[in-house]
């Protein structure tokens, strides 16, 4: 039955597909310059980690002490360092492209887990702010794909102590991104703490590890 029903898979071609239209999509329009001023705090605290160091040195006289670039949380200037050291300041939206494909793919797994088809995974990507963000070099992107990483292992997870470990991993690190990312997490772990649900132990253990 599956062989007439493509979307009932949880990854088709067709996903490869779309995902890599929208990619060319974006070299093809590759970005000029910066949409907004928080994508040049990112990606300028990006390229002073490559660097190896939390500030650019240019235009700051070496009796200054160098500070960080930017005040945000570091983790998205960090998944863009590989990008910044391979094509510069412009290919950090790179980071963004790929943490979208990461969220469909993983809510193409969750949906068909759960019984449903796995092409409701692409109204992610049909939303107007996603295909515009998608592109940006913000945490957005990185931040949906850790929450959506995160819930899914809980969701996901009960009978599995290293699954509930990941979910509390993940959540404690979404911190990094942005810091309301947590308040996504915070009801449902409270709850299966409450009910002393069996791995619970694991799904603290995880949140501390990876707040700390």
């Amino acid at each position: 039955m599956t062989g007439f029903m493509p979307w009932a898979r949880p990854f088709t071609p067709w996903f490869t597909a779309i995902l890599l239209t929208y990619a060319i999509g974006f070299c093809v329009f590759y970005p000029d310059v910066f949409t907004s001023a928080d994508e040049s705090l990112y990606v300028e605290q990006a390229m002073a980690f490559a660097r190896g160091s939390i500030g650019l040195r240019d235009g700051v006289p070496t009796s200054v002490p160098l500070e960080p670039m930017s005040d945000y949380p570091p983790a998205t200037s960090v998944l863009q360092i590989p990008f910044v050291l391979l094509g510069g300041w412009r290919a950090a939206a790179w980071a963004s492209v790929l943490a979208m494909a990461v969220t469909v793919l993983v809510l193409a797994r969750w949906l068909h887990e759960a019984g449903y088809s796995s092409g409701f995974a692409l109204l992610f990507l049909a939303y107007a702010p996603t295909l515009a963000v998608g592109r940006l070099a913000l945490s957005d992107m990185p931040s949906a794909a850790v929450v959506t990483s995160g819930l899914w292992l809980f969701w996901t997870g009960a009978d599995s102590r290293w699954k509930w470990f990941m979910a509390g991993l993940l959540a404690g690190l979404s911190l990094l991104f942005r810091e309301t990312n947590v308040l996504l997490f915070v009801p449902f772990f409270v709850a299966a703490v409450l009910r002393r649900e069996r791995h619970w132990k694991a799904l603290v253990a995880g949140a501390a590890a990876g707040v700390g």
